[in-house]
């Protein structure tokens, strides 16, 4: 409860956010037996500290918490694993206005 969801033009990929926890939580299934290089824009919001979490669920994991990565020029940059959900959290994080 609480969360907006927000457009995406990607396949497989659901974005939320929430004003009130100051949240974004992006997740992205990756339906191909290959790995996929995936970035995400973070242009459109101010956050702190620049980093995402990451929890994935593949055919060998579930629910795994992985490092956390950074930002880098207003992008997430991973590689998804072959059939995989792959959820990344960024905290403190705010739309621009």
């Amino acid at each position: 409860p609480g969360y907006r969801i927000l457009a995406s033009t990607t396949n497989g990929m659901l974005v939320a956010y929430s004003q009130e926890e100051q949240k974004l939580v992006i997740v992205v299934v990756n339906t191909e037996e290959e790995e996929v290089q995936m970035g995400f824009s973070l242009e459109g919001f101010h956050y702190e500290g620049g980093t995402a979490q990451v929890i994935r669920t593949s055919q060998d994991e579930n629910w795994a918490e992985l490092p956390v990565i950074p930002a880098q020029a207003d992008m997430l940059r991973a590689t998804l694993m072959p059939y995989s959900v792959t959820t990344f959290v960024v905290d403190g994080i705010t739309p621009k206005t």
